[in-house]
């Protein structure tokens, strides 16, 4: 489990503020909900919090080093993320798509092992979406897929 501490956090798009100036701690095994209306920075604070868009200012830190000093695999090895909104095109199994998450972990060519199955269905469990194992991710309702 990853820790993740945000403090001053601020990103622009262009020449607007897309978030400003948040601080927050997130610890192993906390839920966090992020609510507001469309357009209020809700997705670019996720990015932001993943390296994924350029801070303006602030800094974040995962398991205590600055985001900035890590690889993107780095940080895909510890935090997993399935942005919303994005369309399977593909009749692919619930857990394979949670298996996505491993790959950073795994080398070219190689197969999940026990200890990654073990690992996913963890995941599943974490989620309360063990029951979906073995279903087609393409077919699952809309709160099916957040889960």
């Amino acid at each position: 489990m990853v820790t993740i501490r945000a403090q001053g956090l601020s990103v622009r798009l262009g020449r607007h503020p897309a978030v400003n100036g948040v601080d927050l701690l997130l610890e192993p095994g906390c839920l966090l909900g992020i609510i507001g209306p469309n357009g209020a920075g809700k997705s670019t604070l996720i990015r932001a919090l993943l390296g994924l868009v350029r801070r303006a200012g602030g800094t974040v830190l995962i398991d205590g080093v600055d985001s900035g000093r890590l690889s993107r695999q780095q940080i895909a090895r510890r935090i997993a993320y399935l942005p919303q909104g994005q369309t399977l095109h593909w009749p692919l199994a619930v857990e394979r798509l949670v298996a996505l998450g491993r790959l950073p972990h795994l080398g070219p060519l190689s197969r999940l092992s026990a200890e990654d199955e073990a690992l996913i269905d963890a995941a599943l469990m974490r989620a309360d979406a063990l029951h979906l194992k073995g279903r087609v991710a393409t077919e699952l309702s809309g709160g099916e897929r957040a889960r």
